[in-house]
């Protein structure tokens, strides 16, 4: 059964459709109460509830500036799941490099940056996977924060991690696409892959040849390089070094300052 704009499930009112993807449909949605704004993620009829209840749980324990606040789960009347979070309005960089091209080195790099910062806190700190990492997961903001969502497969681990759930085949590397567990390196394959995308402004070919535009200076190129590699024994990882400092040192290698300024032109 459809969700209707309007409809009010639970304490909140439906306010407009935001996106479909694979298995779910989002909404923006009000607090009937409270006037806050959030999104509904109705999860279809035919989706394991392990998935939105893991999601949930996932949500719950993730304290940062960058993942949605988890307000509820919601089961209704016809047995599908609503994951509640605080609404985020921000670009998906999937649907920005669609439609703009290729994405300015220097933004890509700030972008970087702020992803590194948020896996560092999930990988070392929460012990904590995503899974799913891509250029439609992470929305951007005309601030040039970001904010990344799609937390469906996303998995702790008190020390072994746990079964491989899913991934999306252009970002996901090797290893996971074999259904291997969830391990951070699978994260930073992914989330590297999504920023050679977004250089590549979304070239398919270019892309799956890990081919890296003659614009984007060689350090950061490097960088990139060795977080794409096939071989999970040879892909950069949080066990070798603080991954986020090591970008920031080479941002500022290649750009000469350590912020990016201006208007975000896609947005």
């Amino acid at each position: 059964m459809d969700i209707i704009i309007g409809q009010e499930i639970g304490e909140y009112r439906t306010e407009s459709l935001v996106a479909r993807g694979t298995n779910s449909t989002i909404y923006r949605g009000t607090h009937l109460l409270m006037g806050e704004e959030v999104c509904l993620k109705r999860y279809d009829l035919d989706i394991k509830p392990a998935i939105p209840i893991g999601e949930a749980d996932v949500l719950s324990r993730l304290q940062h500036t960058e993942i949605p606040k988890f307000r509820n789960l919601l089961s209704l009347k016809d047995d599908s799941y609503v994951v509640v979070t605080h609404f985020v309005s921000g670009s998906p960089l999937g649907q920005a490099v669609q439609k703009h091209g290729n994405m300015d080195p220097e933004i890509v790099a700030s972008f970087l940056e702020r992803m590194l910062h948020l896996l560092r806190y999930m990988h070392v700190d929460q012990r904590c996977v995503h899974g799913d990492i891509k250029p439609e997961h992470i929305l951007a903001r005309t601030d040039h924060s970001i904010t990344l969502v799609g937390f469906g497969v996303a998995e702790f681990s008190s020390g072994n991690w746990e079964k491989n759930r899913g991934w999306t085949d252009l970002f996901a590397p090797p290893e996971q696409v074999e259904g291997r567990p969830l391990v951070p390196q699978m994260d930073l394959y992914a989330l590297g892959m999504s920023m050679v995308y977004l250089l590549c402004g979304g070239n398919e070919e270019q892309f799956k040849n890990g081919e890296i535009p003659d614009e984007v200076p060689d350090p950061m190129g490097r960088f990139l390089s060795r977080l794409v590699m096939k071989d999970p024994a040879k892909r950069l990882n949080w066990t070798q070094m603080d991954l986020f400092k090591e970008w920031v040192e080479i941002r500022f290698e290649c750009f000469k300052r350590s912020t990016t300024e201006g208007k975000l032109l896609f947005l």
